[in-house]
């Protein structure tokens, strides 16, 4: 992620000393994963603005964050959710940078609501990605971790309201957004989630529901431009093909960062 600054950082032990130097500065927090790292050892740290990191940003020593637990410490139950949403992050904002888009309307993890007759959403991630033409494509992120039950219209969280509820939006906004489903367990979940969304298709050409794995988008050269997702109506698609005139694609691998929540 370092390169995604002005200037760039040039290697990840200059990141790490960058953090140690916020954290003692009182700009940013960190704590460990409750994971084993991959080699076994300890897991890796993740960090978070502190109240002033946050207020420093924004300018303004006023600025309050946008949820009661938006700066704090992240419950070990939701760790893995977020070491693989954070992943899906880096990934979009580098990959962004090298194609030439810009990412604006960003919205973290429970800071934006969707209301519906079915009950509310609060989209894992939402933003927007920008053409050098000035296009935008509004994007809402799903991670599924395989924990929710895929057919229920009793369960509020069940992929079948969450996708009834997205629905209900779209239309009430004339499909102006896509929803993406970023599959991290087995193959056949994703293939679960894709039958769901054949299901519920609606009566119009626009398809409101991409479905992609997690490790396939993070393999991706360009992950707008190749044909990684699935939709109702194509198995293999890309998130941006109708649009690849509007920006150039570089495919140079991506480094994997420390993470920063």
């Amino acid at each position: 992620m370092g390169e995604h600054f002005t200037p760039p950082f040039t290697s990840l032990d200059r990141v790490r000393k960058t953090l140690i130097r916020l954290a003692a500065a009182r700009q940013v927090c960190s704590w460990r994963y409750a994971t084993t790292g991959e080699s076994g050892g300890a897991s890796s740290l993740y960090y978070k603005l502190s109240l002033d990191g946050y207020r420093t940003l924004h300018r303004d020593d006023r600025a309050q964050p946008p949820t009661k637990r938006y700066l704090h410490q992240i419950s070990p139950g939701r760790h893995r959710h977020q070491q693989k949403l954070t992943q899906y992050i880096v990934k979009t904002h580098i990959a962004a940078r090298r194609s030439g888009l810009q990412i604006t309307d960003v919205f973290a993890e429970n800071t934006y609501r969707i209301e519906t007759p079915y009950g509310h959403l609060y989209p894992d991630r939402c933003h927007s990605l920008v053409m050098p033409s000035a296009f935008q494509a509004p994007q809402r992120i799903e991670l599924d971790n395989s924990t929710e039950t895929i057919w229920s219209t009793k369960e509020q969280d069940s992929i079948e309201m969450k996708m009834r509820k997205y629905l209900h939006d779209l239309a009430a906004c004339n499909y102006a957004y896509r929803v993406q489903f970023v599959v991290t367990g087995a193959k056949q979940r994703l293939a679960n989630i894709l039958a769901a969304a054949k299901t519920l298709q609606p009566r119009v050409t626009f398809c409101p529901f991409y479905v992609v794995h997690l490790d396939e988008y993070l393999a991706a050269g360009s992950p707008f431009l190749d044909p990684i997702f699935a939709s109702a109506r194509d198995d293999r698609i890309a998130l941006l093909r109708s649009k690849a005139e509007h920006f150039s694609q570089r495919t140079r691998p991506l480094s994997s960062p420390i993470t920063v929540c």
